[in-house]
């Protein structure tokens, strides 16, 4: 896996929009603040974009953009504006030329899943699933530290210990990382972008999903063979967008918890409860490396601190 060089003060990151249409430039702004606060340099369009149908621009113009962005020797990394939808239809565009003139960090997640899939398994690139542009600016200060840290630090020296739920412990288990959005994944199914689970450790979120759709989408993963063969599952945050309160959370939780449970493999290591996901907790996870799981100690690292 060719994992790219971690930013440092000053580096410049291009942004762009690959998925939908810039709806909230109030946060649009704020998130550039925000990076330039950090010690970063941006280059986004001037004018922004213009907009088209639901996505930010046409499929001709995104896919443009994505490889001039990627290709531009002043930019360090590559950051997702936002989410939405739009990833689909460009994927097809993005070839060789375009990723191996340069390896380059890849910043974003919802819609970005996608990319971040496509780019591991084809391209052998490593990326970074983190927040976009738009959502800097609800995110805790402990994520926000956390996103800046992880930029600064090769991907392959990615370390996590927290409060997450062990739901089924397995010992030390490791695999590549791998996973995003939920809804973005199963999009993927019997298309040239469903990923290949065996032997990796999926991270899964979602936002606005009411239980029953969740329930649908594990369940079509499962009779698709998709979690098959898998190494761990790491479940985020599945409530945003649904406006519920504490206690509905956690029974919203707990349901999907559980048909998770009843579809896995009694071998397959289980979390739940790890802070990534569409609100205000969204921790930066590096994919298409390997990472190494230790449920005693709750804790989850790269490939490189076991040396």
């Amino acid at each position: 896996m060719i994992v790219p060089p971690p930013l440092h003060q000053g580096s410049t990151i291009g942004v762009i929009a690959p998925s939908g249409g810039l709806r909230d430039t109030r946060a649009f702004a704020s998130g550039i603040t925000i990076l330039h606060d950090l010690g970063y340099a941006t280059k986004s369009p001037i004018p922004q974009w213009s907009g088209h149908k639901y996505f930010s621009d046409s499929d001709v113009n995104r896919l443009a953009e994505f490889k001039a962005r990627w290709n531009d020797g002043e930019i360090d990394a590559v950051m997702a504006a936002r989410g939405g939808y739009g990833c689909l239809r460009i994927a097809a565009g993005i070839d060789i030329p375009t990723l191996c003139h340069t390896a380059k960090l890849l910043i974003g997640f919802s819609d970005i899943t996608l990319l971040h899939g496509y780019i591991n398994q084809k391209f052998n690139i490593a990326t970074l699933h983190a927040p976009v542009v738009t959502s800097l600016a609800r995110l805790s200060h402990d994520s926000i530290t956390q996103f800046d840290s992880t930029l600064r630090t090769p991907l392959d020296d990615w370390h996590y210990c927290g409060e997450s739920l062990v739901l089924q412990n397995r010992g030390t288990v490791s695999g590549e990382s791998t996973g995003g959005n939920l809804a973005t994944i199963v999009s993927t199914l019997a298309t040239p972008y469903q990923p290949d689970w065996k032997n990796k450790v999926v991270f899964l979120e979602d936002t606005a999903e009411p239980v029953y759709r969740v329930d649908r989408m594990f369940t079509q993963l499962h009779l698709a063979g998709m979690l098959d063969g898998v190494s761990a599952i790491i479940l985020g945050d599945f409530s945003h967008g649904l406006d519920l309160d504490r206690s509905t959370i956690m029974r919203h939780h707990q349901a999907i918890w559980n048909r998770v449970m009843e579809i896995v493999d009694d071998d397959v290591t289980v979390w739940a409860n790890f802070p990534m996901g569409h609100g205000t907790i969204n921790y930066s996870v590096p994919l298409g490396t390997e990472i190494i799981i230790d449920s005693d100690r709750r804790s989850m690292y790269s490939r490189r601190n076991t040396d």
